[in-house]
Formats: C-alpha cells, structure tokens, sequence
C-alpha cells in the first residue's frame, strides 16, 4: 500500500457537510473528470478508496491505494455508472431507526441481503458476518422517486443545465434514488428518440425509467408506440396541447394517441393548456417589452375561458346548474338574473365532471365523473362559495359493489329520485346502478346494456321503473 496526497478544489459548500450524505450510492464529480463515490462508511475515487478531510479552503484526499492499481484510479465522465462495484458485505442490518413507510410509521431493525430488503420487525438478531448500522433516532424510509424530471432535455433552442449525472447525483444526496425523464421523439419517430436518451443516460448513477412524448401521428408511430409499451418498458405517453411550433398537438391527434393507449393498457399523460390563446398571450408580453422569466406566467391568463359539459333546470325552472370541463359546477338564480348563487369547487375527479343532478328540495347536488364515487355537496347553505372538503364536506359515495372484481369504472350519467332519497347511475360498466341514500348504499345493480349507459333517469314517481339509453340501443 502507498499514500498519495491530492488536492481539488472546493467541491459544493465551503464546510464539506455534504460529506455527511448517507446513501450508499452518493457521487461527485470532483473536478479533473474525476468522480468520487460513497459506499457505506469508505469513500471511492474510481476502485480506489481513500480518506477525506477539510483543511481551510481545499478537499485534501488521502488515496489509500494498491501498487498493483498504478494510480490509475480515474473514472471516465460517460460511464454508465457512478464507478465500479466495490466488494462489500451483502449483508446489512439497520438498526433501531423510525421506519416510514406509506401506511404508518414505528421503530424497527430492517435486515437487508444483496441490496433486497429481507425483513423489518422490532428486533432482528444477526451474526458477526451482517454489517450492522445504528440508525437510532433517525428516519428510515424508501427512496423517493420523482417522475416528472426533464435531464439534458433540448427545448426551444435552450438544453436544461443538468444531465443525467450532475441531475442524478443532486436527487441522491437529497433523498431520491429513482427518476421518470421525458424522452422526447426525433423529427416525430419514437425509437429515434429513444435511442438518444438511452445515449444520454449512460453516464447515470441511479435507477431511471422514460415516458415518451407523442408528437405527430401516423401508422409508423402508432407501431412504435406498441414497441416502446411492448419491448422498451415504457407504458406512458405525454402528449402536449401546449408550445405551439414545438411540441403541441391539435384535438385530433390526441384522440388517436388516447385510442392507442387505451389498446396498449398503456397511460396518457396530458399537458392541458389553450396552446392558442398561450401564444396569444406570449406575443402580448414581448409587445409590452416583457421578456424575462416573469412573462411566462403572465402569458397564461390566471382562469380559461370553459366550455359547460353537462346542464339543467331544477324542476321548478328557478335554477340553472352547469357543470363546466374541467372541475366547476355553478348553480345560477334564474329569478335573480342568473346571479350565481353557489360555486362549487368539486374533488377526485377523473376526467371532467360527466353529470350533475339537483335534489328535488333543492338543498343538495350530486356530481359524477369516470370514478364509481359520486360526490354530494350541501347547496341549501347561505355559503356561495363551495371548495371541496375545505369550506364544506362532498361526501363521497361509492357506487362499486362487491362483484365488480376491482374494476374502476366511470359513471355518465346520474339522477335524483322524485322523493330524493335514491340516485340512479348510468355506468361505463354497461350497467344501472341505484343507490339507496338513507342505508348509504348501492342497493341494486342492473345489466341493461352490451355499451357504455350514456343517461338514465327514474321513470316515474314510485321509483320503480328507470330509463336508460346507450350506443347500443335507444332506450332500455
């Protein structure tokens, strides 16, 4: 063994706290095109390991190395990872931490065998061979993993500063050990666009995954769609409806992209915004000479414009209630010239809102959306504004019944019974449900249609005949 002194520069914070990072997959870059790793309690620079301490303003290095290494203890910037693996006990046990996960939290010892976490009980005895960390009196949590990150990512002439080494080595010391990027396609084609990404994570040094962006459509990209869901892991796809002249894409190529998500069982994630009226808004704010970062807000008018999805009179005709794309329903006084007398905020929507419906008290509303839960919200109070769960409670009721074997459907359709104490849905599931609101349960389920039940109402005031219609026939 021989010892060998190097000096770099201050690398991060002039006290070297950093120093302090305890994951067992922390990295720096240290300058030179070297980079520095932490295993366990021993720092690494390449397979070398070496002491550190902070004298004033230098990171003095003490190489403890092994003749047979010749020095050559540097790391290429673009490996693959942050260096070669180093021998070290696969068997490690932490000890006496606060473990938290996502249910509940409690102090325990956590045994852990070639990197896979074996058990976690209160008291966990081990031998001599197990590496044994003290974690008490700190947290002991998974790593975070953060799926939204844009790494070396090429915008609008701009590239963002980190790649996926600097980008990568910043989320560890703080916590995360895994991140989701956005690979972004070649000139539309999504295995070119693959292809540059896997280039560009080859110097990462932490666990990642891609979605994929979909910007044009035609047949080349529907069959690579189903060769990045079926050979390349990726199962989202972002589609942009904003950054006119770069990535946005009109009504038409979005419902082709749902479509074929929907056939893959792969996810659509959507950017929702007015890419029209957002350029609107950009050419406006380079007129005024507002060209800094504070522009990009002010380009975005702070509420959109939106269009009512569903509607109706109550059924005396002196309220109007729309409920709106997006997640508002207003209740209008039509004898008070259409003043807005609530404005509801609604909850755990998926989608939009799909259906409202009006007791026939007048005192309560109920409103679905693609979720089997139907939300009921209180309008008979002198409160006119309504923020879900924050000003007054939306009940949820739950619509899903036993022998629905986990499947989450949508409801389309929703209405009040003449007394108001039954609801009666129309589901995506091809069937009519009626909810019983005193028992606060679903009390009968129907089969009515082989499509989606588009609208349903009861028929009469004995709540004894409903009336439905679907795609596949006009009435049932």
């Amino acid at each position: 063994m021989r010892s060998t002194l190097l000096e770099a520069p201050s690398v991060l914070q002039p006290n070297y706290e950093w120093m302090s990072v305890i994951d067992s997959r922390a990295c720096w870059n240290i300058g030179n095109g070297q980079r520095v790793k932490m295993l366990g309690d021993n720092w690494f620079l390449g397979q070398t390991e070496f002491e550190v301490w902070s004298p004033a303003s230098t990171l003095v290095i003490r190489l403890i190395e092994d003749d047979a290494n010749n020095g050559n203890s540097g790391i290429g910037y673009g490996d693959s990872s942050c260096g070669p693996s180093i021998p070290s006990s696969s068997k490690l046990l932490i000890k006496g931490g606060t473990v938290v996960n996502a249910h509940h939290q409690q102090i325990a010892d956590v045994y852990i065998e070639d990197g896979v976490i074996v058990v976690v009980n209160p008291t966990i005895t081990v031998g001599d061979e197990v590496r044994v960390i003290d974690a008490t009196g700190k947290f002991v949590m998974p790593g975070g993993i953060d799926p939204h990150i844009h790494l070396e990512f090429e915008f609008m002439n701009t590239v963002t500063k980190d790649d996926f080494f600097s980008g990568q080595a910043a989320a560890l010391a703080g916590g995360t050990t895994m991140h989701i990027d956005f690979a972004i396609p070649i000139d539309g084609s999504l295995t070119a666009g693959f292809e540059a990404y896997e280039k560009k994570a080859k110097k990462s040094c932490m666990d990642y995954g891609f979605h994929m962006a979909i910007t044009k459509w035609d047949e080349t990209v529907a069959r690579e769609m189903e060769l990045m869901v079926k050979e390349k892991g990726i199962n989202y796809f972002k589609f942009f409806m904003a950054y006119k002249g770069a990535f946005m894409i009109g009504d038409e190529l979005l419902l082709q992209g749902l479509k074929k998500c929907k056939s893959l069982g792969a996810l659509a994630m959507v950017h929702a915004e007015n890419g029209d009226a957002v350029d609107e808004g950009q050419k406006k704010m380079i007129e005024l000479g507002i060209t800094g970062p504070e522009g990009h807000a002010l380009s975005r008018p702070p509420v959109m414009p939106s269009r009512a999805y569903v509607s109706q009179f109550s059924a005396d005709g002196s309220l109007f209630v729309a409920g709106f794309q997006g997640n508002i329903i207003k209740i209008y006084n039509v004898d008070k010239g259409w003043k807005v007398q609530k404005n509801i905020l609604t909850k755990s929507l998926r989608w939009t809102i799909t259906d409202t419906s009006l007791s026939p008290d007048q005192r309560n509303l109920v409103y679905a959306s693609m979720s089997p839960i139907v939300h009921i919200v209180n309008v008979g109070s002198s409160e006119t504004e309504s923020l879900a769960n924050v000003t007054e409670i939306h009940d949820g009721l739950d619509f899903s019944s036993n022998d629905d074997g986990g499947y989450s459907y949508g409801i389309f359709s929703v209405k009040f019974s003449t007394d108001g104490w039954e609801l009666v849905a129309g589901t995506s599931g091809d069937s009519r449900h009626v909810y019983d609101l005193e028992a606060n349960k679903v009390s009968l389920q129907i089969l009515a249609h082989a499509a989606d039940v588009n609208t349903v109402c009861f028929a009469d005031e004995t709540g004894h005949l409903i009336y439905s219609g679907s795609d596949d026939s006009p009435t049932s």
